[in-house]
């Protein structure tokens, strides 16, 4: 066998063929971080985002195993999230303060209570918008005329003749 020729059992085996020193010809495969790519998956990048992160391209991107697997898991999750927070908000929540050891409430140098996680009012604009998203709610504006009668419009066109100097 010569060095031009190509080693057929590495070729039908998907194996890039040998060079005269030994090694693989052709560009190293890239590895794809999945990990990273259900991060951003999470935060809703699209493909095309998450290629430019990870240095590769869209058709790379494709190729690799698991990629999307990943990717749908991520996007999921990040939906979830933003779903819980959006329901959290809408119906707002008690505060977690800060406790020492013996669970008595800690205080900062002006006494107020110190939050872990703070408070959170409940929100109308948000329980409106998840009613159109959720339930179909619409807003709907009804006019009418006088004593719930129909708008009457009138028009009044007029004619004005324009005579010609022939």
């Amino acid at each position: 066998m010569t060095d031009k020729q190509p080693d057929s059992n590495n070729l039908n085996r998907g194996r890039w063929p040998k060079g005269r020193s030994g090694n693989p010809r052709g560009r190293p495969r890239r590895s794809i971080d999945l990990g990273l790519v259900e991060e951003l998956a999470r935060v809703q990048c699209n493909h095309g985002e998450i290629a430019v992160v990870l240095g590769v391209t869209g058709a790379t991107l494709e190729r690799s195993q698991g990629f999307l697997r990943a990717y749908n898991k991520g996007s999921e999750e990040g939906k979830q999230g933003l779903r819980r927070r959006q329901w959290e908000k809408a119906y707002g929540r008690e505060g977690e303060l800060f406790r020492d050891e013996d669970g008595a409430v800690l205080r900062d140098e002006r006494g107020r209570a110190m939050y872990r996680i703070p408070p959170l009012a409940p929100d109308t604009t948000m329980l409106i918008w998840l009613g159109k998203q959720v339930l179909g709610q619409v807003d709907r504006q009804e006019h009418t005329g006088k004593k719930g009668q129909p708008i009457v419009h009138h028009h009044t066109v007029r004619y004005q003749r324009v005579e010609r100097g022939d």
